[in-house]
């Protein structure tokens, strides 16, 4: 399945750097690079001239994905929004069944499933998460069968996390057709708001692990990574003597789980760490 990531915005919301998805993490990744981990298939980025000509975008994603079948879709100007901008990458490629649209500024683990599916999170398990009013929301039923989606409107503890899953190229291309002359900024939400109108299935589909980085002041914070120096004795393992039965000498040594285990955690939250002894 082809995976279309639309990067022709503005980043408005990243005053004075690079195109966000060009922003590199703590681990030196790209933005968009950590958003496609999990991502298998052909991908599609959507970029401006302008991030071409003046941050060298497209030789930056090239390198950065080099699996087949990755392209590069240049638009001349901004879109009216995410909505239009998938058309226009829809336009250009060959593809004619299903396709999955992929945000770059969060991360987030999910299995996929076919058809037409949103990928969500739960407002109740994500309680730090700012500027909840400016996601889009999904309403569903026990079955997971989505009944609606609004855009910027608190209206359900489900919100897209930036994944949507579409089974027909044709049923999206239609769709946009459809209301492109309402004006204004379409979003991916308007797309499926109305195929649902029109009798599509959506299934409401929860991931794991929801990292939003849709603003700086979120960027930065998942980037705050200590480098942690590490004692060994006392704090790894328990205190050895020079002399008595718990020695250097004898090549055993006690670790200290919880510390050992706590210092995983914080290596798999990307801290470094640095073991020091005299």
């Amino acid at each position: 399945m082809v995976t279309i990531f639309p990067c022709a915005g503005q980043s408005s919301r990243f005053v004075g750097t690079r195109p966000k998805y060009l922003l590199t993490d703590y681990s030196g990744k790209i933005m968009v690079e950590r958003a496609a981990l999990g991502v298998h298939g052909p991908k599609v980025f959507v970029v401006l001239q302008k991030h071409v000509d003046e941050y060298d975008a497209e030789t930056i994603l090239l390198d950065t994905f080099k699996d087949v079948g990755t392209k590069i879709i240049v638009l001349d100007k901004p879109t009216s929004g995410p909505a239009e901008t998938v058309y226009k990458a829809l336009q250009q490629i060959e593809n004619s069944g299903p396709f999955f649209v992929r945000d770059c500024d969060s991360f987030f683990k999910f299995e996929a499933q076919p058809g037409n599916v949103i990928y969500t999170s739960k407002l109740s398990t994500n309680l730090d998460l700012k500027g909840v009013s400016q996601l889009s929301y999904v309403i569903s039923n026990d079955q997971n069968i989505v009944s609606n989606i609004v855009e910027k409107q608190v209206a359900s503890d489900d919100f897209c996390v930036g994944g949507y899953q579409f089974e027909s190229k044709t049923a999206y291309m239609k769709a946009y057709d459809s209301i492109k002359s309402s004006g204004g900024e379409l979003f991916i939400s308007n797309i499926i708001a109305h195929m649902l109108t029109q009798g599509e299935v959506f299934v409401n589909k929860e991931v794991q692990d929801y990292v939003n980085v849709g603003v700086l002041e979120a960027w930065q914070k998942f980037n705050n990574k200590p480098t942690i120096f590490c004692d060994i004795d006392g704090v790894v393992v328990y205190n050895q003597a020079s002399v008595g039965r718990n020695t250097f000498q004898n090549g055993t040594y006690t670790p200290i789980k919880a510390n050992v285990d706590h210092l995983y955690k914080l290596m798999s939250q990307g801290s470094q760490i640095v073991i020091v002894t005299a």
